[in-house]
């Protein structure tokens, strides 16, 4: 697995749910909560490029995706990440 993919993985991991995710996906910014921990595509048999997290605003409410291919190749970028009131990755 390349290093930069290493290292995507690697945050994507350590997201909770319940966790609180700033990101920005082109020029907006979206704070969303984890729904559902890290996953690959085709349950645990996808590469590790597909890993991803599920992020939402609320139950019923928009989800999506954050992917590792996503974070690798520029097109997202998370900026922060809060467990309750704990500063877990960010500034």
């Amino acid at each position: 697995m390349k290093r930069e993919y290493a290292v995507a993985v690697n945050l994507l991991s350590t997201l909770k749910r319940g966790d609180m995710v700033e990101f920005i996906d082109g020029s907006k910014t979206y704070t969303m909560a984890v729904t559902r921990e890290i996953h690959r595509s085709d349950g645990q048999f996808g590469s590790y490029e597909s890993s991803r997290v599920t992020v939402s605003y609320g139950p019923g409410r928009y989800s999506r995706d954050l992917t590792a291919d996503q974070m690798v190749h520029g097109f997202l970028d998370v900026v922060s990440v809060k467990r309750g009131e704990q500063q877990i990755f960010g500034p």
